[in-house]
């Protein structure tokens, strides 16, 4: 199998090719205001638990469940209608947060968040990640988004950085997606693409079947 340093039309991911999109981001922009102020992003990871066996002076361990791990997304903020901080703040009024007004039972006081109403406010969330040519060889989809966590950078006198809007994002799985024999997910050439799982979804309901073999022949 030819290696990236020995053959030109394969190279290594790199981990500024990439970009961001949002099936919906809140109501003050269309989905994809934010997508240029987005600086970094995780790519999502899982977690297997493990459950331990003791007998005598030995111990063995056995797989559980799999956990999707929350992803980090950093935003520099900017004034105008789509600063991160605006966008965000607004998503969660829009989501069903909402201090009571009065103790009388009122329906407007007794709002709370819900996970529809929270994740109607991100939708899906996409990560693409592209090649020297800007065709996406990879694609993430976190299904049933939504923010966790919002940080706002401190202020300094002593610092002309730019603000930054911290997220951590929760969904339940994510799908992934690999470019095709022809090199990309939407088509095009991205040079010699020869994985296994090239042109495929993993994770997307009933795209795989739980393995059949039993492990007795």
């Amino acid at each position: 199998m030819a290696t990236f340093w020995k053959n030109a039309s394969q190279e290594p991911k790199r981990a500024y090719r990439w970009f961001i999109g949002f099936e919906t981001l809140g109501s003050l922009t269309d989905g994809s205001g934010l997508q240029y102020a987005c600086k970094r992003v995780d790519r999502p990871s899982i977690s297997v638990s493990e459950t331990e066996h003791t007998y005598i002076n030995h111990k063995f361990y056995y797989p559980g469940r799999v956990e999707w791990n929350e992803v980090s997304v950093s935003f520099v903020d900017v004034v105008g209608a789509d600063g991160a901080a605006d966008v965000f703040m607004k998503m969660l009024v829009d989501a069903g947060y909402n201090l009571p007004a009065s103790d009388d039972g009122e329906a407007s006081s007794m709002h709370t968040l819900g996970k529809e109403s929270l994740h109607k406010q991100l939708g899906d969330v996409y990560i693409y990640m592209v090649n020297a040519n800007g065709d996406v060889h990879e694609q993430w989809t976190l299904k049933n988004a939504f923010f966790k966590s919002v940080r706002l950078s401190g202020l300094d006198y002593g610092s002309d950085e730019m603000l930054t809007v911290d997220t951590s994002i929760r969904y339940d799985w994510a799908e992934y997606s690999r470019a095709g024999a022809n090199g990309t997910v939407g088509g095009g050439h991205a040079g010699d693409d020869v994985s296994s799982i090239a042109g495929t979804t993993l994770f997307a309901p009933g795209s795989s079947d739980p393995v059949s073999d039993d492990g007795n022949g």
